[in-house]
């Protein structure tokens, strides 16, 4: 389990980096780049949080809406 989850972390972190690395080829101005990297780290935190298990984003954890008598 604490393998899958460093794996998990390992190759995000690695694929998130390797996407800011490519940013900077991009050629658009300063702030857009800013934004997209912003952007990117973003996403690799909450997928390393949800990996963790700390942000429980799934539907088995919507509040239900079935009515009971």
């Amino acid at each position: 389990m604490i393998i899958t989850v460093l794996t998990h972390a390992l190759v995000t972190l690695l694929i998130a980096g390797l996407i800011i690395w490519l940013i900077a080829f991009l050629p658009f101005d300063g702030r857009i780049k800013m934004i997209l990297r912003v952007v990117v780290v973003v996403l690799a935190l909450v997928s390393i949080v949800r990996s963790l298990d700390l942000l429980a984003i799934s539907p088995s954890t919507a509040p239900s809406t079935k009515i009971t008598e």
